[in-house]
């Protein structure tokens, strides 16, 4: 193909593959079967296959990509955007084709996604997740320590997942680039978005640039957690070094204080004008010998000339609407007991026959409080800034209410229950203050949540409470599994009122237990 033709079908092509006629500059590269253009044009073509994929099967994509001779290359593109848990990961492990390359990122990424269905079989359902709730099957994956190829790190970094994405950052192979691409520095951030950021300042590949404008952002006490990672980072200059040893944050000034760019002369100087956080930095600095060390220690002794500072961090707990939840089959014998007793509400038959309903929650029973987890309050008096708030992410594991998790195995003609009974608080509930010189990394606390009740958190652990179980407020319903997918609920006093039409004075248990299972056990 001539120069002049070559460009004009180059420009055509490339109008039609950026546009959303893309279809018509496949059909033309097809007819045209010129590797020239294909070479020429690859990264369009490429963009436009992911973009068919919206619209037709990955089969039928993955056989246009093989008629525009470009099936390894689409095939190696598929397997590095494709998320670990992705169908298209399970249906290209299944491939006979693929080049040695591809087939490492495949195998590592169904790996992977194989790790993570063992971990989620046979525990309660996650009704509400956090990207900052570690999970034992990544942190026990090689992510954060494999030196892998450029491939596997590319096809890896960019994870829906974003779990997988923290691990990744651990590893100080990274490549830079990656470290580039995923650093967003701004005024706000939210827990995830802070900790990955992070994760970035800490990494010994950081790009100098993304650790200069982490040092100029607004101080308040989210941003010195990400100061302090950046007086950590050993490529960190000596000018952002001395503007950091000025910072509001003790835990900035000490880190900045610890970095081995400062010369011992400096360090002397530092010595005569430092307060107790940059000597306890000096201390860890490794241009201090062992006589600059002892005169710091000596120093540190005066807690009146070097006096210690500390933070408050308040739980903005809510001790409202303490609850006690349950749900469980109920056997033939007690479920006859409790239509007898005539009442419209389970749990009270149960407790009229002197059973206490918690034998029977074989699905669950939890208690917790309705509202529970609030905010995060940080205030210290030793920085001139207003008492700062953050929202507390959540972990919420278990569905409060009757679904197929808990009825699949049941036999047709089970019986069941759940019930919600409001508890009363002789003591309300509370957190204590944390009080300590050490920063706390706020995406570490986390509320865990179970079948929706508030349960505790990852730094203030369990409200301190005293509940009468008195069931002064409650709310049961009674269910029967009815066919193999499915179950209805009903009504207890309707069953007495059948029951007691139906055998009048020989009203027994006996008779009950027989007649609702012939009606319902089919």
């Amino acid at each position: 193909m001539a120069d002049k033709e070559l460009k004009e079908n180059l420009d055509k092509i490339q109008e039609l593959l950026q546009s959303d006629s893309y279809e018509a500059g496949f059909e033309l590269l097809i007819t045209l079967n010129d590797m020239e253009l294909t070479k020429a044009l690859n990264d369009e073509i490429i963009i436009a296959l992911v973009k068919d994929l919206t619209n037709k099967e990955m089969e039928d994509v993955i056989k246009l990509s093989s008629s525009l001779n470009l099936l390894n290359v689409f095939l190696k593109h598929l397997a590095k955007i494709s998320s670990v848990d992705s169908k298209e990961i399970k249906l290209l492990y299944t491939r006979k084709d693929l080049d040695v390359d591809t087939r490492k990122i495949i195998d590592l990424k169904h790996s992977l996604a194989e790790k993570h269905a063992i971990y989620l079989k046979d525990r309660d359902p996650v009704m509400s997740d956090t990207n900052l709730k570690e999970e034992e099957w990544i942190m026990n994956s090689n992510l954060s320590s494999e030196k892998f190829s450029k491939d596997i790190f590319e096809s890896l970094y960019k994870d829906s997942n974003k779990k997988l994405v923290f691990e990744l950052l651990k590893n100080h192979h990274l490549p830079e680039e990656y470290l580039t691409y995923l650093a967003d520095i701004k005024d706000y951030y939210f827990n995830d978005e802070l900790y990955l950021l992070w994760l970035i300042l800490k990494h010994p590949n950081c790009p100098e640039t993304i650790l200069k404008e982490a040092s100029e952002l607004n101080d308040s006490y989210d941003i010195s957690l990400l100061k302090k990672a950046v007086a950590l980072n050993k490529k960190t200059d000596k000018e952002i070094i001395q503007k950091l040893l000025l910072s509001n944050y003790r835990w900035v000034r000490q880190a900045a204080a610890s970095h081995s760019i400062i010369k011992k002369k400096d360090i002397l100087e530092l010595i005569q004008t430092g307060d107790r956080y940059i000597l306890k930095g000096l201390q860890e600095n490794r241009k201090s010998d062992e006589s600059i060390k002892e005169t710091l220690s000596s120093l540190l002794k005066d807690e009146t000339k070097y006096p210690k500072q500390y933070t408050t961090y308040t739980h903005g707990f809510c001790d409202e609407n303490f609850a006690r939840i349950g749900a469980g089959e109920i056997p033939w014998d007690t479920l006859a007991s409790a239509v007898i007793v005539g009442s419209d509400c389970i749990v009270s038959a149960l407790i009229e026959i002197y059973e206490e309903w918690g034998y029977y929650t074989s699905f669950f029973d939890r208690s917790g409080w309705l509202e529970g987890g609030g905010c995060l309050y940080i205030t210290d008096s030793s920085i001139d800034l207003e008492e700062e708030e953050f929202e507390i992410d959540s972990y919420e594991i278990g569905d409060r209410y009757i679904s197929s998790n808990y009825t699949d195995e049941l036999e047709v003609g089970t019986f069941f229950f759940n019930v919600v009974s409001y508890d009363e608080v002789s003591q309300a509930g509370s957190f204590d203050e944390i009080v300590q010189e050490e920063e706390l990394n706020i995406w570490e606390c986390i509320n865990d949540y179970w079948f929706e009740l508030f349960d505790s958190n990852t730094f203030f652990g369990y409200p301190d409470i005293s509940v009468n179980e008195s069931d002064y407020d409650r709310q049961s319903t009674l269910y029967v599994k009815d066919s193999k997918n499915s179950f209805i609920e009903v009504s207890l006093y309707d069953l007495y009122d059948e029951v007691n039409k139906k055998f009048g004075d020989k009203f027994s248990e006996e008779n009950i237990t027989e007649y609702l299972k012939n009606k319902y056990k089919k």
